[in-house]
């Protein structure tokens, strides 16, 4: 299957997902470690379930030689699906989405960093356009208000969107790497499963001492639609990565999420609010991902 089917796929999976991150935001209790404890059981169950079908021994030996870099990809993964969670308790779908390009900015600099790839003047002006559209969406958009607490929220949001981008960029980076060391099923047995156990162990961390028992059904629903998109569109993002060869080339095509996601916002969330704003922040973001990856 060609790498822009997957993509595709991703695209779609991913893009619901947003917005089933967004309806979990928006409850009253925070379920955001039950959440993160749900998408281990969904990420060990698919990553297991597909790397078992062409697993090898001789790659496994090569996967111990790298256990450094699958222990630090699982611990770094896990820190960014927890803070995802999070960001969306503080903004909207359609104004989080956004913050999302900051990643493909993080993974350029990564891996000029630890690969030693050249920083282009195509690659800098397209961050410059990145970093408006973010400006434009999220603080024109969310901070057009004199209420404190929403101005509080986007601060909050701005935070953690940066920090998943610091986070994300050497994580990507190194599944990059561990992919073409290891082999996909290799790579999802043992860097799934470490991602999993991280998962584990920070959800107990963050544990609000939130009764499962009492939670209505449709919550539970809904934190288990979300480890499941999670778990599916991981699993198709991994795929265009081992196909394509390149975590540049794979985050540019699933840019086309954020408009995606804004539609499905607009119609699932009614989020139409600042719409010319967020608009005009779809065209910033269009022409910096032309030149970021160029």
């Amino acid at each position: 299957m060609p790498w822009q089917v997957t993509a595709l796929i991703y695209i779609l999976f991913s893009s619901y997902r947003a917005i089933v991150n967004r309806r979990i935001g928006i409850l009253k209790t925070d379920v955001s470690a039950y959440a993160l404890a749900a998408s281990f059981v969904a990420v060990a169950a698919v990553g297991i379930a597909f790397s078992l079908s062409n697993f090898s021994l001789i790659a496994a030996d090569k996967a111990w030689e790298l256990k450094h870099h699958f222990l630090l990809g699982g611990v770094l993964f896990a820190a960014v699906n927890i803070m995802q969670i999070k960001l969306y308790r503080f903004l909207p779908a359609s104004v989080g989405v956004f913050l999302s390009l900051l990643i493909p900015v993080a993974v350029v600099i990564s891996a000029g960093i630890f690969k030693q790839d050249t920083v282009t003047y195509n690659q800098m002006l397209g961050a410059v356009f990145i970093t408006l559209s973010v400006t434009t969406t999220a603080v024109l958009s969310e901070n057009n208000t004199r209420r404190n607490k929403k101005r509080t929220k986007l601060g909050k949001g701005l935070l953690v969107a940066v920090s998943i981008a610091v986070v994300a960029g050497p994580a990507l980076t190194n599944e990059s790497y561990l992919l073409e060391q290891t082999g996909l099923e290799t790579y999802l047995l043992f860097g799934w499963g470490l991602q999993a156990i991280a998962s584990f162990i920070i959800a107990s961390i963050f544990w609000n001492g939130v009764s499962l028992r009492r939670l209505p059904a449709n919550v539970h629903r809904l934190v288990w639609t979300y480890a499941g998109l999670l778990g599916t569109s991981g699993l198709f993002f991994v795929i265009s990565i081992h196909s394509s060869g390149s975590v540049i080339s794979v985050s540019l095509s699933s840019a086309a999420r954020i408009a995606l996601t804004l539609l499905m916002s607009y119609y699932l969330l009614k989020e139409r609010d600042h719409l010319s704003i967020k608009l005009l922040g779809l065209v910033f973001s269009a022409i910096g991902l032309y030149f970021l990856f160029r």
